[in-house]
């Protein structure tokens, strides 16, 4: 998806924190800037590439600029690049950090991703029925960048640079691992 390349930020004050001023046009997609985090209290900064996709509907700069065209057809040209939407189509202040946990939960639920049948879904993402646990959230974006980069053959180096994680982090090997329990299997191609 397109949040799959913003994976690269840490947490979701970091997501929440982005402005439209965050974002330059590059030649192959879009620099963004991190103010700041909770590895970087100095607030330094750093810049990410997000790159442009191969797909329309999954291209994070042809989503952006769709969203920067539906936020300039109202007016709201500026301030936060993530903004809440009411059922009458107004913009809002910036999400929170619990609200981008919720969307990707109800996103989770709507593609299928848990254990939850349709019927028990909630507006956020949750189970009403309380049986079926949705442990999606920001941070599943991160992991699922990293995961998805490596199981594409992009090197750990290469994961760990752009994910801002110390080289050989133990988190990304266990992303990789988690691959690798498949790709290396020593029964594929026997049974």
């Amino acid at each position: 998806t397109a949040a799959t390349d913003l994976g690269f930020l840490d947490y979701r004050s970091e997501i929440v924190a982005l402005t439209w001023d965050d974002l330059t046009d590059a030649p192959e997609g879009l620099l963004l800037r991190i103010r700041m985090s909770k590895t970087d209290q100095d607030a330094k900064g750093e810049t990410g590439p997000v790159l442009q996709g191969a797909f329309p509907g999954t291209d994070p700069v042809r989503v952006l600029a769709r969203w920067r065209e539906a936020c300039e057809s109202r007016a709201a040209v500026g301030g936060p690049l993530l903004r809440s939407v009411d059922r009458h189509v107004r913009l809002g202040g910036a999400l929170t950090t619990n609200t981008i946990n919720r969307v990707v939960r109800s996103r989770a639920q709507v593609a299928g991703l848990t254990g939850c049948s349709s019927a028990c879904w909630t507006p956020n993402g949750d189970c009403s029925a309380k049986k079926h646990a949705n442990g999606y959230s920001a941070h599943s974006l991160r992991a699922g960048a990293a995961t998805i980069a490596y199981m594409n053959g992009a090197p750990i180096s290469t994961i760990c640079r752009l994910g801002r994680w110390k080289p050989g982090s133990r988190v990304v090997l266990g992303y990789s691992r988690s691959v690798d329990q498949w790709k290396d299997h020593p029964f594929r191609g026997v049974l």
